[in-house]
């Protein structure tokens, strides 16, 4: 089947992020805690909150609030709510503003499309009106329950988003 790619542009409403955050060095990785999170319960009790935005099962990885003397970032996967949302005891949120966001859906025959997911998104970006808007420090993965909860076992088809703030380029 191969990668497919499809670059949308969207009016990204405010919202809520809840999720557990974790610190990440440069270069590495928050599988483990991707996995605690998906295991253990946190993602069960977002995914039934009354609140939630974000569609059934699907799940998101909040990366930011990069540290270059640290050299780390936050990752934090979770759920969307609607802002100003009462948060669960023991979790963490952040309030995501209203902006621009430019979405790069990827589709494949691998369960490992982030790989490469932003820079795969600014060379589709050049080829629009937009820039990335790296003012809001942040960017977010897309994990969608029919790509990676629900595949077809005989032929299975992953989907996943990767989001990026954007604005309009100067003309």
């Amino acid at each position: 089947m191969g990668i497919s790619y499809q670059l949308e542009i969207k009016d990204f409403n405010a919202v809520r992020m809840v999720g557990k955050k974790t610190t990440v060095k440069f270069g590495g990785n928050a599988k483990k805690h991707w996995k605690s999170y998906l295991d253990n319960g946190d993602n069960d009790l977002l995914q039934n909150l009354k609140n939630k935005v974000s569609p059934n099962e699907d799940c998101i990885g909040w990366m930011g609030n990069s540290n270059l003397e640290t050299k780390t970032f936050i990752e934090m996967p979770g759920v969307f709510l609607l802002e100003n949302s009462d948060i669960p005891e023991g979790f963490d949120y952040i309030d995501i503003p209203k902006c621009k966001m430019a979405i790069l859906w990827i589709e494949g025959d691998t369960p490992n499309l982030e790989r490469g997911a932003h820079n795969h998104l600014l060379k589709y970006l050049k080829k629009t009106d937009y820039i990335e808007d790296y003012s809001l420090a942040f960017s977010m993965e897309y994990y969608t329950s029919i790509g990676y909860t629900h595949l077809n076992k005989e032929n299975p088809v992953y989907k996943f988003g990767y989001l990026l703030p954007c604005r309009r380029r100067n003309v």
